[in-house]
């Protein structure tokens, strides 16, 4: 099982040991926050039209397919 997730994590090149100082933590969830209230608007009934939905969920697509695998516990 530790072979798997050791091979899994160098073919994904996941295995990166991030070190962020305190500011670009902070611009990190900034960015996290300000993506996620886009998303929860867009889950809610708003009223916008579908060339703006289609645009808003374009430009979210890396957080969407992150919140996929999450999700799929990838």
């Amino acid at each position: 099982m530790e072979q798997l997730k050791t091979a899994i994590a160098k073919h994904r090149n996941i295995q990166h040991h991030w070190h962020f100082s305190p500011q670009q933590q902070q611009v990190l969830q900034q960015y996290y926050d300000a993506n996620q209230l886009l998303i929860d608007c867009l889950n809610s009934n708003c009223e916008i039209t579908d060339v703006v939905r289609q645009e808003i969920e374009a430009s979210l697509l890396p957080i969407k397919e992150l919140q996929k695998r999450e999700w799929q516990g990838l």
